[in-house]
């Protein structure tokens, strides 16, 4: 595999300053993931079960994303490679439509707290022209049934996470 496209944690360079500056480009979507990987390809979603029940697909297999670079940051870091189960985290998006403005929040276990701070992850940088907001979702998910192949990968860690996290008693 070809990494070269990665952005490693290199003096002077802020993972978080790049990402939102190819944000407010709007010609990108955001994947966050714990692991390399070269091309993306559709998979299969689920909706998380409820106690002792089964998953539910979430739609067609696709590529997931979001335009918005600090769910993708908080995706890469916050899983279940980099801090093992159990634990429960969501995020969110409160959307004043009257004045365009969007506020993010993310929620995250107490017992992850530590965990966090040595995670690392990847954020990929994908085409938005082959991606589709997904139903229902407020234009926090974006799809495509298509491979992605990203126009950057950037590594982030612990330290780039999102400025608004709520840490919830365990």
């Amino acid at each position: 595999m070809n990494f070269e496209r990665v952005n490693t944690r290199q003096e002077n360079f802020d993972a978080r300053t790049r990402l939102a500056e190819l944000e407010a480009s709007g010609l990108y979507v955001f994947h966050g993931s714990p692991y390399k990987i070269e091309t993306l390809e559709p998979r299969q979603a689920y909706n998380a079960p409820e106690p002792e029940g089964k998953a539910i697909p979430h739609g067609e297999p696709s590529v997931a994303a979001s335009p918005y670079a600090d769910v993708a940051i908080f995706r890469a870091i916050i899983n279940g490679e980099n801090i093992k189960m159990p634990h429960s985290s969501s995020f969110g998006a409160d959307i004043d439509e009257e004045n365009k403005k969007v506020s993010l929040h993310f929620e995250v276990s107490e017992d992850a707290r530590p965990k966090i701070e040595t995670a690392k992850g990847y954020v990929y940088v994908l085409a938005r022209d082959k991606f589709k907001p997904f139903e229902n979702e407020q234009g926090m998910e974006w799809r495509s049934a298509e491979s992605a192949q990203p126009v950057e990968i950037i590594e982030v860690s612990g330290q780039d996470m999102p400025d608004k996290v709520d840490y919830l008693a365990n």
